[in-house]
Protein backbone atom coordinates (compact mmCIF):
# COMPACT_ATOMS: atom_id res chain seq x y z
CA UNK A 1 0.00 0.00 0.00
CA UNK A 2 1.50 3.38 -0.93
CA UNK A 3 1.49 6.22 1.94
CA UNK A 4 0.69 9.69 1.00
CA UNK A 5 3.50 12.05 1.56
CA UNK A 6 3.11 15.61 3.14
CA UNK A 7 6.80 16.28 4.24
CA UNK A 8 9.80 15.93 2.05
CA UNK A 9 11.46 13.96 4.50
CA UNK A 10 8.59 11.13 3.65
CA UNK A 11 6.64 11.47 7.29
CA UNK A 12 3.23 10.13 6.51
CA UNK A 13 -0.03 12.37 7.12
CA UNK A 14 -0.13 10.43 10.61
CA UNK A 15 3.08 11.34 11.67
CA UNK A 16 2.50 14.57 11.16
CA UNK A 17 -0.84 15.03 12.81
CA UNK A 18 0.77 13.38 15.62
CA UNK A 19 3.05 15.83 16.55
CA UNK A 20 0.61 18.59 15.60
CA UNK A 21 -2.45 17.31 17.25
CA UNK A 22 -3.07 14.90 20.20
CA UNK A 23 -4.89 12.34 17.75
CA UNK A 24 -7.25 9.69 19.74
CA UNK A 25 -8.99 6.60 18.21
CA UNK A 26 -12.61 6.17 19.55
CA UNK A 27 -14.50 3.31 17.92
CA UNK A 28 -18.19 1.93 18.76
CA UNK A 29 -17.52 -1.99 16.97
CA UNK A 30 -15.34 -4.65 18.07
CA UNK A 31 -11.99 -4.78 15.73
CA UNK A 32 -8.84 -6.65 16.97
CA UNK A 33 -6.63 -3.92 15.48
CA UNK A 34 -7.64 -0.86 17.90
CA UNK A 35 -7.40 -0.78 21.45
CA UNK A 36 -11.14 -0.53 22.07
CA UNK A 37 -12.80 0.46 25.21
CA UNK A 38 -16.05 -0.61 26.13
CA UNK A 39 -18.96 1.55 24.62
CA UNK A 40 -20.04 2.99 27.85
CA UNK A 41 -16.26 4.06 28.66
CA UNK A 42 -16.23 5.51 25.38
CA UNK A 43 -19.81 7.55 25.76
CA UNK A 44 -18.28 9.05 29.26
CA UNK A 45 -15.63 10.45 27.24
CA UNK A 46 -16.74 11.27 23.99
CA UNK A 47 -20.89 11.58 22.04
CA UNK A 48 -20.93 10.03 19.36
CA UNK A 49 -24.51 10.16 18.51
CA UNK A 50 -23.75 12.73 15.64
CA UNK A 51 -21.59 10.42 14.07
CA UNK A 52 -24.10 8.06 14.26
CA UNK A 53 -21.55 5.80 16.22
CA UNK A 54 -19.52 4.98 13.87
CA UNK A 55 -15.55 4.46 13.66
CA UNK A 56 -13.90 7.99 13.67
CA UNK A 57 -10.81 9.77 14.80
CA UNK A 58 -10.98 12.41 16.66
CA UNK A 59 -8.30 15.10 16.71
CA UNK A 60 -8.24 17.58 19.19
CA UNK A 61 -5.84 20.88 19.75
CA UNK A 62 -4.52 21.59 23.29
CA UNK A 63 -7.07 24.57 23.32
CA UNK A 64 -9.97 21.82 23.41
CA UNK A 65 -11.10 22.53 19.83
CA UNK A 66 -12.00 19.00 18.49
CA UNK A 67 -12.71 17.59 15.34
CA UNK A 68 -13.43 14.03 13.95
CA UNK A 69 -11.67 11.69 11.02
CA UNK A 70 -14.65 9.68 9.60
CA UNK A 71 -13.75 6.47 7.80
CA UNK A 72 -15.48 5.72 4.41
CA UNK A 73 -17.72 3.45 2.52
CA UNK A 74 -15.79 1.18 -0.68
CA UNK A 75 -11.97 -0.24 -0.08
CA UNK A 76 -10.39 3.27 0.67
CA UNK A 77 -11.93 3.55 3.83
CA UNK A 78 -9.35 5.92 5.72
CA UNK A 79 -9.18 9.35 5.16
CA UNK A 80 -6.92 11.17 2.81
CA UNK A 81 -4.63 13.77 2.89
CA UNK A 82 -7.75 15.93 1.53
CA UNK A 83 -10.20 14.65 4.48
CA UNK A 84 -7.04 15.47 6.98
CA UNK A 85 -6.22 18.84 5.44
CA UNK A 86 -9.59 19.83 5.44
CA UNK A 87 -10.54 18.75 9.16
CA UNK A 88 -7.47 20.79 10.23
CA UNK A 89 -8.74 23.62 8.23
CA UNK A 90 -12.35 23.58 10.28
CA UNK A 91 -10.13 24.10 13.24
CA UNK A 92 -7.93 27.09 12.02
CA UNK A 93 -10.07 28.93 9.82
CA UNK A 94 -13.50 27.65 10.79
CA UNK A 95 -16.13 26.09 8.32
CA UNK A 96 -17.99 27.59 5.29
CA UNK A 97 -21.61 27.62 5.77
CA UNK A 98 -23.41 26.29 2.74
CA UNK A 99 -26.79 26.92 2.73
CA UNK A 100 -29.31 25.03 0.88
CA UNK A 101 -32.62 27.41 -0.26
CA UNK A 102 -35.99 25.06 0.96
CA UNK A 103 -39.54 25.17 0.50
CA UNK A 104 -40.17 25.61 -3.21
CA UNK A 105 -39.19 22.44 -4.28
CA UNK A 106 -36.02 22.16 -4.26
CA UNK A 107 -33.79 19.59 -4.03
CA UNK A 108 -32.97 18.07 0.00
CA UNK A 109 -30.17 17.46 1.80
CA UNK A 110 -31.48 15.28 4.26
CA UNK A 111 -33.73 12.82 2.47
CA UNK A 112 -31.96 9.81 0.83
CA UNK A 113 -33.53 9.28 -2.97
CA UNK A 114 -31.34 9.83 -6.73
CA UNK A 115 -33.38 13.09 -6.39
CA UNK A 116 -32.07 14.53 -4.11
CA UNK A 117 -28.37 15.78 -2.63
CA UNK A 118 -28.44 14.00 0.20
CA UNK A 119 -25.07 11.62 -0.37
CA UNK A 120 -23.43 14.59 -1.88
CA UNK A 121 -23.76 17.27 1.43
CA UNK A 122 -24.66 15.17 4.47
CA UNK A 123 -23.87 11.21 4.38
CA UNK A 124 -20.80 10.56 6.97
CA UNK A 125 -19.55 7.74 5.30
CA UNK A 126 -19.12 9.17 1.76
CA UNK A 127 -15.61 10.99 0.77
CA UNK A 128 -17.35 13.62 -1.64
CA UNK A 129 -19.93 14.54 0.60
CA UNK A 130 -19.82 18.66 1.63
CA UNK A 131 -19.35 17.53 4.84
CA UNK A 132 -16.08 15.68 4.74
CA UNK A 133 -14.67 18.42 2.98
CA UNK A 134 -14.95 21.24 5.33
CA UNK A 135 -18.11 22.67 4.63
CA UNK A 136 -20.91 22.88 7.09
CA UNK A 137 -24.47 21.82 4.43
CA UNK A 138 -27.66 22.89 6.07
CA UNK A 139 -31.45 23.44 5.05
CA UNK A 140 -32.35 27.16 4.97
CA UNK A 141 -36.23 28.02 4.45
CA UNK A 142 -36.78 31.82 3.67
CA UNK A 143 -39.97 33.85 4.32
CA UNK A 144 -40.97 36.61 1.57
CA UNK A 145 -38.97 39.29 2.50
CA UNK A 146 -36.57 37.40 4.28
CA UNK A 147 -32.79 37.93 4.79
CA UNK A 148 -29.77 35.55 3.94
CA UNK A 149 -27.97 35.14 7.43
CA UNK A 150 -24.69 36.61 7.75
CA UNK A 151 -22.80 33.43 8.31
CA UNK A 152 -24.32 32.11 5.28
CA UNK A 153 -21.05 31.89 2.84
CA UNK A 154 -22.85 29.90 0.09
CA UNK A 155 -26.08 29.65 -1.13
CA UNK A 156 -27.50 26.78 -3.43
CA UNK A 157 -30.91 26.87 -4.86
CA UNK A 158 -31.21 23.68 -6.55
CA UNK A 159 -34.02 22.97 -8.73
CA UNK A 160 -36.87 25.51 -7.64
CA UNK A 161 -40.08 24.30 -8.66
Amino acid sequence: MKRLSVSANNETAESVLDKVFRNTKYTSSPSPCWDMSPPAQIRERVDLSKEENRHVRLIERENGQKVFLRMFSGSNRYPSEAEITAAMKTMIDGSPSVAFLTGHGERDIHHPNDFNYYSYTTVLNSREALVNQGYTPHSLALTPGGDIPAETDILVVADPR
